[in-house]
């Protein structure tokens, strides 16, 4: 009579047990829908977590494998330089195909990407930011040649949500790299998405997409775009006259997060297309115009920032990770701006920017593998870790509490 007592309790045990692995899993695949990533790209014999950690044995040991030419990374299963079909790169390369949440879903997102070379790096950007809800408009460079941008046009084709950008624009850089940002933003508004996103093809995202979407939704429909009046270059514009409508000229980056309504006046206010012809006779006009738009406060540009415009400890500019010198560089420098090496990923960890300024694929590569494995791994864990992901950093920037709705 024992015996059958002590099986029947063990019997409800495994039937308990059994209920509650069923329900633990549906939930997972409510929240994640059907989320199956199938990691592919590892970086071999490398600890990455010990990179982010800053640990000195780990940060020796990928240094003499490279000093070695050792090959530490696995090349992607599907070589994008040859032919290839849609299927084999979108689940051999580990495509994300499911809006995985209701939240994301229900918030889609712009990007553009402006690349002129490496169209293997591009893919990686792509496949990291993708999901199916969002949009992406592919502008290459009209001196790029044949062969990688038939790769890119041919990626882009894979996919219903990404296109290229209607208009080719040969870029020299301090002259036209506005004109190519507006053909894609034009482009793009045919299009339902709350915020835009601009890229370029060397960089890569410090967040996963669910914790975009978290962090714009934080951002209330302000604009995330750098400004300063006191370190503006105004010999750039010394021969373009007066701007027009009185406007104050603001220096900036070209890189920008800026909701919709903010984008909508960028093409088709008068005042901001007046501007934008003025702006073409300066030098790197794209460093004065998206600046100058978000801090004028009489314009009401949605988004747009009424303080001072004056980037710094009072109104930080979170859309970028850019070492300009503020900090060591471990990679290398190239025109002043430093590109990531892996005695830089420690900077990267934890920083409340969003997106991060820039990679080489060639140059010290496994930096950017270890970028794509924890990206991977926080979309992978976003069960857990949305639990305690705190938007309050964000939520009550200067620029979100102080602008124009």
């Amino acid at each position: 009579m024992y015996r059958l007592c002590a099986i029947i309790k063990y019997v409800i045990l495994l039937v308990i047990v059994s209920l509650s692995c069923c329900f633990i899993r549906n939930k997972m695949r409510n929240d994640h829908q059907t989320f199956n990533l199938r990691p592919k790209r590892k970086v071999k014999s490398i600890d990455c977590l010990g990179l982010f950690y800053n640990e000195e044995e780990t940060l020796l040991d990928i240094r003499s494998q490279m000093e070695h030419n050792e090959q530490v990374v696995e090349s992607l299963p599907v070589n994008i330089s040859k032919l290839f079909s849609c299927d084999d790169l979108i689940k051999k390369n580990g495509y994300i195909t499911s809006s995985l949440t209701k939240e994301e879903e229900e918030f889609p997102i712009a990007f553009s990407i402006l690349m002129f070379k490496r169209p293997e790096q591009f893919e990686r950007l792509l496949r990291a930011i993708y999901r199916p809800q969002n949009i992406y408009c592919i502008h290459v460079d009209l001196k790029t040649f044949t062969r990688p941008f038939s790769s890119v046009k041919k990626i882009s084709s894979c996919f219903p949500n990404v296109f290229m950008a209607s208009q080719r624009v040969n870029v020299i850089w301090g002259h036209n790299v506005l004109d190519a940002e507006l053909v894609c933003m034009r482009d793009l508004l045919k299009y339902k998405w709350k915020y835009l996103i601009n890229l370029t093809g060397q960089e890569f995202p410090l967040k996963a997409n669910w914790e975009l979407v978290k962090i714009l939704k934080a951002y209330n429909g302000a604009n995330d775009i750098e400004g300063t009046i006191k370190h503006i270059n105004k010999d750039r514009w010394k021969n373009s006259g007066k701007p027009p409508h009185n406007l104050v000229l603001v220096k900036g980056a070209t890189h920008i997060i800026a909701c919709r309504g903010y984008i909508e006046f960028v093409m088709n206010d008068k005042r901001a297309l007046d501007f934008v012809e003025w702006a073409r006779l300066s030098t790197h006009p794209e460093e004065v115009f998206f600046s100058t738009l978000n801090h004028n406060p009489f314009l009401n540009v949605p988004g747009s920032y009424r303080g001072v415009p004056e980037t710094g400890p009072n109104k930080p500019f979170l859309a970028r990770f850019k070492n300009w010198g503020g900090l060591k560089c471990f990679g290398k420098r190239v025109r002043a701006i430093c590109i990531i090496g892996v005695g830089d990923l420690h900077y990267l960890l934890n920083a409340s920017e969003l997106f991060v300024n820039k990679f080489y694929d060639d140059f010290e590569p496994v930096a950017l593998d270890c970028m794509e494995e924890l990206i991977y791994n926080r979309t992978a864990l976003a069960p857990v870790l949305q639990k305690t992901f705190d938007v309050g950093i964000w939520a009550n920037l200067p620029f979100v509490k102080n602008k124009n709705n």
